[in-house]
């Protein structure tokens, strides 16, 4: 009978690549909320919508100015009001302060100057403040994006009168997204930060690597989350944003 034919060949090594399915979503890298940083103004116009892709500092919605305007008139005139007594607090303290060495005033009436002098300098900062902190509100009429992105939620409307903290936005980081996959816990040792990921969707694969992997497990499936950005840049497409769960 015939032997089985056989031949020596070199060892070699080779690649036994591990691959670990799971499903996840999309989500924002990072979501920044917008929210008014002055309260009691009525929404004069909104220049955002859901959807559109924003710069730094864009004006996204604008407030009211006439009772802020008028806030300022009032405490300018209190400002002046608050010098106006200073100059004369300050002529009876220099006054008392020539005389004290004599007899033409006492020891009291002097110290009353003194302390007048000082409670009108006192004023004079409190006004100056109050000034200063009813500008600064003006200012916060005008909302501004806080970062580039794409605008993920609007709720300000035109006509609305605001309350100080309101959200009015919510936007997409610099348009980045992230692929978040629930990971079963015993398929977790094969996955470490730098893995490459191939995600697929409608709009054809993307190719990603894990970026952060959550410390802890979900107390109903025992799943972890596993973050994904894409490839060097680490960053998914922003027409990728709206795709479903994959």
């Amino acid at each position: 009978a015939a032997a089985l034919t056989v031949a020596a060949i070199s060892p070699r090594t080779s690649d036994w690549p591990v691959e670990v399915q799971a499903s996840g979503w999309l989500a924002p890298w990072q979501e920044v909320v917008i929210s008014a940083q002055v309260g009691g103004q009525r929404i004069i116009s909104v220049n955002a919508e859901v959807g559109e892709i924003v710069s730094r500092d864009q004006l996204l919605t604008e407030f009211s100015r006439g009772s802020l305007e008028n806030d300022i008139l009032r405490l300018d005139a209190a400002l002046e009001s608050a010098r106006a007594s200073l100059e004369k607090a300050t002529a009876d303290a220099d006054r008392a302060r020539s005389l004290s060495g004599g007899t033409s005033i006492s020891k009291q009436q002097a110290a009353q100057y003194y302390a007048t002098e000082r409670t009108a300098k006192a004023d004079i900062a409190s006004a100056e403040a109050q000034l200063a902190s009813a500008k600064l509100d003006l200012t916060f009429t005008k909302v501004k994006a806080a970062t580039a992105g794409v605008i993920s939620s609007r709720s300000a409307a035109v006509g609305d009168v605001v309350n100080e903290g309101e959200e009015l936005f919510r936007l997409v980081r610099d348009g980045r997204v992230e692929w978040q996959a629930e990971v079963p816990l015993n398929q977790l040792s094969a996955i470490k930060v730098g893995t490459p990921v191939i995600i697929p969707t409608p709009l054809g694969q993307i190719s990603g690597e894990v970026r952060h992997i959550s410390p802890s497990a979900s107390e109903s499936n025992g799943r972890v989350i596993v973050y994904v950005c894409s490839g060097a840049e680490r960053k998914l497409p922003l027409s990728a944003r709206s795709d479903p769960r994959i």
